[in-house]
């Protein structure tokens, strides 16, 4: 939790940073104005009215200081809305960081995008953000997992397979427990928790086979455009018959971090409503393809 919060105190420094580097631009912008001001001033000028009388003159420095005046609101405008969009764009991000869920966090993002509330921002940035979500759900994660391990040696059958579920779902996550965890315990203790460990990674062999569904469309046709889309952009996709739908997905991903990382530069490239599923919890049975239309059926 400590890099966390580390890692967004870095983020405001950067974005302070930046919104001292506008205002000392805008303020050489001034100066360059004021310079140019007096640069005229100076120049010998043919004797006119405005400046062989003392209504001229008058009259030539109220013009002088109503468009000064204007310049200098002007300058001063756009330096508070630039300082006040750096600020919305920083507090997004913090808010971002908030969210418990790294999906729940790029969709949130992706619409703050769309609605203009924030500045541009780039899949590395991003991608910094997920890792730190990330960190902390791999903390609660690991705290949920540190109190399903003594399940495992449970007798009571549901209790047990409540255990071996979420260990399978988070199989490296659960090995780093072991070996935590084997600094206090015997040999033999430790030998058969990773047994336990091992097999409790079995329950769910499917968890490795994950995709970001892009589109839903009624026909193959339609699908195809879509998919082609995706490929010009350099996405490798493939085509779902699911419920009567056709639906366009990216990927293989072999873990949900890797589709995750992937899922904001789709929603931005592709379709802000794409969204990533466990491939085969999602299509249950991959057949093969169908040749002559380009798709795999789900049943």
């Amino acid at each position: 939790m400590q890099n966390n919060r580390e890692e967004l105190e870095l983020q405001k420094l950067k974005y302070e940073a930046e919104i001292k580097a506008k205002e000392l631009e805008i303020k050489a912008k001034e100066l360059a104005v004021k310079e140019q001001e007096l640069a005229e001033k100076s120049k010998p000028t043919k004797k006119s009215f405005f400046s062989s009388s003392p209504v001229g003159l008058a009259i030539l420095g109220g013009i002088i200081t109503i468009f000064t005046d204007i310049i200098a609101k002007s300058c001063e405008h756009r330096l508070n809305y630039d300082m006040e969009k750096k600020k919305m764009h920083l507090a997004i991000l913090q808010k971002s960081l908030e969210t418990k869920d790294p999906e729940q966090m790029i969709n949130y993002l992706s619409t703050t995008k769309k609605l203009n509330l924030m500045g541009d921002i780039d899949s590395n940035e991003v991608n910094n953000l997920i890792n730190i979500v990330m960190q902390k759900q791999k903390d609660s994660l690991e705290s949920a997992i540190n109190t399903q391990i003594p399940k495992l040696f449970s007798d009571k059958p549901e209790e047990k397979l409540q255990a071996q579920v979420i260990i399978s779902q988070n199989p490296a996550l659960a090995d780093e427990v072991a070996v935590k965890a084997e600094r206090t315990l015997s040999k033999n203790n430790f030998k058969s928790l990773k047994s336990l460990i091992d097999s409790a990674k079995t329950v769910n062999p499917t968890r490795n086979k994950w995709i970001i569904v892009i589109s839903s469309d009624k026909t193959i046709k339609e699908a195809q455009t879509e998919q082609n889309k995706a490929k010009e952009l350099g996405f490798d996709t493939k085509i779902y018959k699911r419920n009567e739908l056709f639906m366009t997905a990216v990927g293989d991903y072999e873990t949900k971090d890797q589709c995750l990382k992937n899922l904001f530069s789709i929603k931005q490239k592709l379709n802000r409503d794409a969204f990533t599923v466990n491939k085969i919890n999602w299509c249950r049975k991959e057949f093969e393809e169908n040749k002559n239309e380009g798709y795999y059926e789900c049943k």
